[in-house]
């Protein structure tokens, strides 16, 4: 198959959920793909120094597929815990910065080993807890590898700020008011999502497909937030109210976190 890959690859990864994106380890980075390798972008945000290294090795979190990591000829290991979009260096321990290979523990995917020129090394690594606030999910939508780089229409950014604003000002409301807040933000939200479905389907499309499609993924502003979900949700909290000697107030509350 012929693809707009710009150089030789040394090493395929496959994300586990989304078989359509790929990774590609080149001479000249990362590259990604969301179309079953019909077209490739450079990933290599933080990835070593510039020109980019040779990449030899790449493996994806089974857990986590957002989560990656890229072995390099000189520069050592570096993880991604955003799709590729942006890299770290984790080289401490190894005593040799030439990688041939990795692999991560299916039973203990936060175990990594690396192959090197000096021997096998290995990685304990941990998970970030899941990012839940309003203006931290947000902003990982759109620093996404999906949407980084897009023009995300005004209309877009507008509401999801304002879906944020009145999302962080719910703890300290009282409870009529902090459903009123909720209410709206997810009317501010789902407002945001409709514009950029537009945006993606005119015929000289303002905002890529791909985009959208992860704008949409923000399944909506909840009170609490509990168990799997497939989409992700902007998620306040637990409140805790004072008791108001006034009835009809309903209290103030205020953030257990």
């Amino acid at each position: 198959m012929h693809t707009s890959l710009p150089t030789a690859a040394c090493v395929l990864a496959i994300d586990p959920t989304t078989p359509s994106t790929l990774y590609a380890g080149t001479f000249d980075g990362v590259f990604k793909s969301t179309d079953s390798g019909g077209s490739w972008n450079a990933m290599n945000s933080g990835l070593g120094r510039s020109p980019f290294p040779a990449v030899t090795a790449l493996v994806i979190d089974p857990t986590t597929p957002s989560t990656l990591y890229a072995g390099t000829v000189g520069d050592g290991v570096f993880k991604s815990t955003d799709g590729g979009a942006s890299w770290s260096a984790m080289n401490s321990g190894l005593t040799t910065l030439f990688i041939r290979a990795l692999a991560i523990d299916r039973a203990t995917p936060a175990t990594v080993y690396a192959g090197t020129v000096g021997g096998v090394f290995t990685f304990t690594t941990t998970t970030p807890p899941p990012c839940t606030s309003a203006r931290c999910v947000i902003e990982a939508v759109l620093q996404s590898a999906e949407c980084l780089g897009q023009p995300v229409p005004a209309g877009v950014t507008e509401n999801l700020d304002k879906a944020a604003n009145l999302a962080e000002q719910t703890p300290l409301s009282s409870r009529k008011t902090a459903r009123m807040q909720l209410k709206q933000a997810t009317k501010d939200l789902n407002q945001a999502k409709a514009t950029a479905t537009r945006a993606a389907k005119h015929k000289n499309p303002k905002l890529s497909r791909a985009c959208a499609a992860k704008l949409r993924t923000i399944s909506g502003v909840r009170g609490h937030c509990g168990g799997s979900m497939a989409h992700t949700p902007i998620c306040l909290p637990p409140l805790v109210c004072k008791p108001n000697r006034n009835p009809k107030t309903g209290g103030r509350c205020r953030s257990q976190a």
